[in-house]
């Protein structure tokens, strides 16, 4: 059994609490949602049930964003779900250690980031059962962002699908803006630095066999 974390026991100032801190995201994510339903009506966007594309890449996310992951999956009390995707986070940890680890140091000498890195890095995310992910109201924000937003002026953040869709479209296409959204996530607490989440998984659960779960 996983252990019961009590998320109001954990200070996030400026705000009470872990749990007001996670909840405070969960706003910002149905504003953002909110915005993302209107896009899609405009545009035939392939970014939906079924498709796993970006489930296939090395997502990152800030420790807030894990800890709603947490949050939700202890809210529905889905606790085989959290142990089995614990066992392939281990799996995952324990095959790109070196390279996860990585991006905890500062970025490659010459580089501003850690980009040169993360294109190297790629797993099947712990979550997706069945071509389906399994914690889609908890997803982060750069997964809810991706095939619908702009990486930065006429550069579409998503897969070869979503620009060649787009591609006819590219001088009239409105879709949301990463920075602006990013900025706005990085006013809440926990949002320093961001990682992946078998890194996150690893690191609250441990890496023994069988774990704590």
């Amino acid at each position: 059994m996983a252990p019961i974390i009590d998320f109001t026991a954990i200070p996030a100032p400026p705000l009470k609490n872990l749990a007001e801190a996670i909840e405070t995201l969960l706003a910002l994510y149905s504003e953002l949602d909110g915005h993302l339903t209107a896009i899609r009506a405009k545009y035939p966007i392939p970014c939906a049930a079924g498709c796993a594309a970006c489930c296939h890449e090395a997502v990152f996310l800030t420790p807030l964003e894990f800890w709603a992951i947490i949050y939700f999956i202890q809210k529905e009390g889905r606790f085989t779900l959290l142990k089995s995707a614990l066992e392939a986070a281990k799996l995952i940890y324990k095959e790109h250690a070196e390279l996860i680890e990585a991006f905890n140091a500062p970025p490659p000498s010459g580089e501003k980031d850690h980009f040169s890195l993360a294109k190297d890095l790629h797993y099947v995310c712990p979550f997706l059962r069945e071509g389906t992910c399994s914690i889609y109201p908890a997803r982060s924000l750069i997964a809810r962002l991706f095939g619908l937003s702009f990486e930065r002026p006429g550069v579409v953040y998503g897969c070869q699908k979503v620009e060649k869709i787009l591609a006819a479209s590219r001088r009239d296409i409105t879709l949301a803006s990463c920075d602006y959204w990013i900025n706005r996530l990085k006013k809440l607490p926990y949002t320093e630095g961001r990682q992946v989440l078998p890194y996150y998984m690893v690191r609250l659960f441990g890496l023994a066999a069988g774990g704590p779960v």
